[in-house]
């Protein structure tokens, strides 16, 4: 029989197929769900049964509370939902993702919670950004927008997450058909920009819990803050659509760990625990032990490089 790994995700983007009838649609795939469920777990008990995963296009609370109003309570372990990008600028990512709380992951787990699935992993089982987008025009606005979108998916409680491609399709005289550029690595198996920048948050973030989310300017500079579990150590990401943007802070500390996107470090130094951090669109994160956390409107820039 099928072993306890085992997971049938039962459905995919049923909500493409006719999207005037979403109501019915969700109805549908949430009785696909429940027969899966009911027809599997007598036979394979370690099995694990998850939902189906639609398009994070639209109102994602909407269509899943249509959903799980139908499926009813203990007929599936898993949550699945797809969250793509197009190496959307942070504006746009707040705007669906903080504000509104109905799209992609955060509707869906809200729904989800709302229905008696709060115990149940939420996982994205189609993530990624493509490389020529309606935002993105090559490969490191596509890596910034998978860091961007990294953010929102620990922000959100997602447990699990696998990448729509691995590898692009074609070569770049290819461009038109946006597709074929989910990769992370390119048509030669060589890692492009948004491979280096997918290895540097998992070895960030492996065991980082989401603590807090701050806009520092509405729909231009956010930062995430993170605790990491191993070694008790703090980790913020800062990032803006401005072109240049920086942010006072004092840490409560002498000393703080700089990475770029890609993971290139820098020892930042301050005796009174002040620092200046300038970044981009390209996020940044900040290590250390901090005893203090704030924003300084003003401050006399002590922090050595």
């Amino acid at each position: 029989g099928y072993g306890a790994g085992a997971v049938f995700e039962t459905g995919n983007e049923w909500d493409l197929s006719s999207p005037r009838d979403q109501n019915k649609i969700a109805i549908a795939a949430a009785q696909q769900t429940r027969l899966c469920y009911e027809t599997l777990k007598p036979k394979f008990p370690n099995t694990r049964i998850a939902t189906t995963g639609p398009t994070n296009y639209g109102n994602q609370y909407d269509w899943h509370m249509n959903y799980f109003g139908e499926l009813g309570k203990n007929a599936a372990d898993i949550i699945t939902v797809h969250a793509y990008g197009e190496g959307e600028p942070i504006e746009y990512s707040l705007a669906g993702e903080l504000k509104d709380r109905t799209s992609d992951t955060v509707g869906t787990r809200r729904a989800a919670d709302e229905s008696g699935y709060e115990d149940a992993e939420l996982w994205v089982t189609e993530w990624g950004s493509t490389a020529y987008g309606n935002y993105a025009h090559g490969k490191v606005q596509q890596a910034s927008g998978i860091a961007i979108k990294h953010n929102q998916l620990l922000q959100a409680g997602v447990d699990r997450w696998f990448l729509f491609q691995t590898i692009d399709k074609l070569n770049d005289q290819y461009r038109a058909n946006k597709e074929f550029h989910f990769g992370m690595l390119d048509y030669e198996r060589v890692a492009n920009p948004m491979g280096v920048v997918i290895a540097n948050v998992n070895d960030l973030f492996h065991d980082a819990d989401f603590v807090s989310w701050q806009g520092i300017d509405p729909k231009k500079t956010e930062m995430h803050r993170y605790k990491k579990r191993n070694s008790g150590m703090d980790l913020i990401s800062l990032a803006s659509n401005k072109k240049n943007e920086s942010v006072s802070m004092n840490l409560g500390t002498d000393e703080v760990t700089l990475y770029d996107m890609y993971g290139n470090e820098t020892i930042v130094k301050s005796p009174d625990g002040t620092f200046n951090f300038c970044f981009n669109e390209n996020p940044i994160y900040v290590a250390g032990y901090f005893t203090k956390f704030e924003i300084i409107e003003k401050a006399v820039l002590t922090a050595l490089l």
